[in-house]
């Protein structure tokens, strides 16, 4: 994931991290924030290269301007439908198309 360096507003890439940066959340009309974050977050996982690592979770709640839980939520269904697989202490990471359960 990009990461924001000495608050001038330029990114720098990050460690092969999914590409999920500023302005690449669109906040659309009803549904819960979670589910918003969840199809961002989708959609970038199956567009970018497998076996790449996302954002850490703080990472997240800034790029998409809301609270922790939302970003858990989010998470925890993209791993519930098969696109990435949390490693404790270690991070988030996309699952390979082979690895990944049938959509």
């Amino acid at each position: 994931m990009p990461t924001r360096a000495s608050g001038r507003g330029q990114w720098q890439g990050r460690k092969a991290r999914t590409a999920i940066g500023p302005g690449s959340f669109h906040t659309g009309q009803g549904g819960r924030k979670s589910d918003q974050v969840f199809e961002q977050i989708a959609g970038c996982i199956r567009s970018g290269p497998a076996d790449s690592r996302l954002a850490t979770e703080r990472e997240l709640t800034t790029m998409f301007n809301t609270r922790r839980p939302t970003i858990r939520e989010a998470i925890y269904r993209a791993e519930l439908v098969g696109l990435v697989e949390v490693r404790r202490g270690a991070g988030t990471f996309v699952v390979g198309p082979k690895s990944r359960a049938p959509e």
